[in-house]
């Protein structure tokens, strides 16, 4: 009664808090001197007061909140977030701190604010490209808050040139490319060129940086992300984070093996692999809190052979649950906020289980109850079906009779609650993930084309999730019913081809609702009409649902 009680107020009379930008920067600053202060506005969504503090996670970086002030966001009234940079002690070189904006009484609190300065400006001190001989633009981009005017040149082989986003006068950020092309036949070997800068405000970006263009028939590794950078408390168990490397040269890629290390605090970083999924665990246990720098080196047969990718942990006391900003999300897809009645939802955040203990998951085909290793989510303050929780997420789903509208999720462990994250409830928001043939084989998936091409006249199965609730009664978390199968009213219409202009006629589908032994998955069953245009991308739509959809269609 309680917990119904707590989140019932929170909805109907919490502030709601809400931040004007939740990044700031790059900001160029000359080595040895301070940069401007900055600010952001931190505003109320909701009812209420807000009452705001807030933190630094790095000394250079010193926050404070400002008295209320007239604004342009809604309520109009803003309480500005000043950021000093004082950064004249750091050496050159790009450095992000991030702020953390608080109100123990409002909901979507607390928030971060990012902020990335570049001492010595941020025009790199080198650059090295590994390029393909295919006429393919490979880029190196880099951000500054200057305007300049860039050139370059190569000699021989490969050509090479600057684009730039372009000016005006209210721009803080502006984006540089330095693209270099190899044409097909074009020599493999090592290219000296340069990239020439004038015209900065910033005395320390007028120059002369040397450029070193590879030709290269190899392959060319790209690791999925630029940086793995989180929070975890201590005594937490060992958590992984996975990227993946992609090629983006010519010829095969094998990793050959994967190294890490660290800046301080001891062997707290590992490295493993299985393919190109490069798996970084980190292991808090007996670090104090505090922020640790490393990372993690991918070895392969490309011709950048020895991938770095920096890895920033920071070390927090355990606390409370705490619910990320935007972290109630749609399990497949990743979408915040929206949720449709059945959806199944991932919850994302920190400390979701405690100190030395780890995550649980329900078995297939098992009920999932409302409290798994002592974790619960409530939804207005009522507990949600859970099916897997771990540091960092906990997989649930939205009762297909929940209440529409605004809504609270909170988090509680252990008798501790996390805070409140606002979500919106609707009826229905249809999505279609993928579309298999009757053997169960995937044909397409929404948003990434054909896989296999499927005939006319045969049957297929559209899966996705979002489509409301079943005409009779099932609880969520449940597995869906086979006698009698779980169907939606209205059934959806889908079109195979047509235009805008010129649509096609509707196909009415033999069975549409949950599909039977899942939970919360959607099935749309169709047959292909015979008289259906042909082709390696048909069109195809389902009433309702966004996600685009082709097929091919022989």
């Amino acid at each position: 009664m309680f917990l119904v009680s707590l989140a019932t107020c929170s909805l109907m009379a919490a502030p709601k808090l809400r931040l004007s930008s939740a990044a700031a920067g790059p900001f160029s600053i000359a080595q040895g001197q301070n940069g401007r202060t900055q600010t952001v506005d931190a505003f109320n969504a909701g009812d209420g007061e807000l009452g705001l503090s807030v933190s630094s996670s790095e000394s250079w970086l010193v926050a404070s909140v400002g008295g209320s002030q007239s604004c342009g966001q809604p309520g109009g009234v803003c309480f500005p977030v000043r950021m000093e940079l004082q950064t004249s002690q750091l050496s050159k070189g790009i450095y992000t701190g991030f702020v953390t904006v608080s109100d123990p009484n409002a909901i979507d609190a607390p928030q971060t604010i990012s902020v990335t300065v570049q001492v010595g400006g941020g025009v790199p001190s080198n650059v090295q490209m590994y390029v393909p001989p295919t006429g393919a633009e490979v880029r190196r981009t880099f951000t500054t808050s200057t305007s300049f005017q860039a050139s370059a040149s190569l000699s021989g082989g490969p050509r090479l040139r600057v684009l730039g986003s372009g000016g005006g006068s209210f721009r803080t950020v502006y984006s540089y490319d330095l693209v270099a092309t190899a044409d097909e036949g074009t020599p493999e070997g090592e290219y000296n060129g340069s990239m020439t800068i004038s015209g900065s405000s910033l005395s320390d970006d007028n120059r002369t940086v040397p450029v070193r263009v590879l030709v290269t028939q190899k392959a060319i590794a790209v690791a999925s992300v630029e940086r793995i950078q989180f929070r975890i408390a201590q005594g937490a168990l060992p958590v992984t984070k996975i990227f993946y490397l992609a090629n983006a040269g010519m010829g095969g890629l094998t990793v050959s093996g994967v190294d890490a290390s660290t800046e301080e605090g001891g062997g707290w970083l590992s490295g493993s692999f299985d393919g190109t999924a490069i798996s970084a665990v980190v292991n808090a246990d007996g670090l104090a809190p505090g922020r640790y720098r490393g990372k993690v080196t991918v070895k392969s047969d490309a011709a950048n052979d020895a991938l770095e990718v920096p890895v920033v942990i920071e070390v927090v006391p355990l606390g409370a649950p705490l619910i990320s900003f935007h972290g109630v999300v749609t399990t497949v897809g990743n979408e915040p906020d929206l949720l449709a009645l059945g959806d199944l939802v991932t919850v994302q955040g920190e400390m979701f289980v405690g100190a030395g203990a780890g995550g649980e998951k329900v078995a297939d085909g098992q009920a999932w109850p409302q409290s798994l290793t002592g974790v619960s989510v409530l939804l207005n303050g009522a507990p949600l079906p859970v099916s897997r929780t771990s540091y960092g997420e906990i997989d649930v789903q939205i009762p297909y009779d929940a209440p529409e509208g605004e809504g609270v999720v909170y988090v509680e462990r252990d008798g501790q609650m996390s805070n409140g994250a606002s979500v919106q409830i609707v009826r229905v928001r249809p999505r279609i993930f993928w579309v298999t043939d009757e053997g169960g084989n995937f044909v397409a998936t929404a948003g990434g084309g054909p896989i296999t091409p499927v005939a006319a006249g045969s049957t297929i199965h559209f899966i996705g999730a979002g489509f409301g609730p079943p005409t009779f009664p099932v609880q969520a978390g449940t597995v869906s019913p086979s006698d009698p199968p779980a169907t939606i009213d209205p059934f959806p219409a889908v079109r195979f081809g047509g235009s805008l202009f010129n649509p096609a006629p509707e196909i009415a589908p033999s069975y549409a609702g949950l599909m039977p032994g899942t939970v919360g998955i959607y099935q749309i069953t169709v047959t292909i009409p015979q008289d259906v245009n042909r082709g390696e991308r048909v069109p195809v739509a389902v009433s309702g649902a966004r996600d685009p959809i082709f097929l091919n269609v022989q």
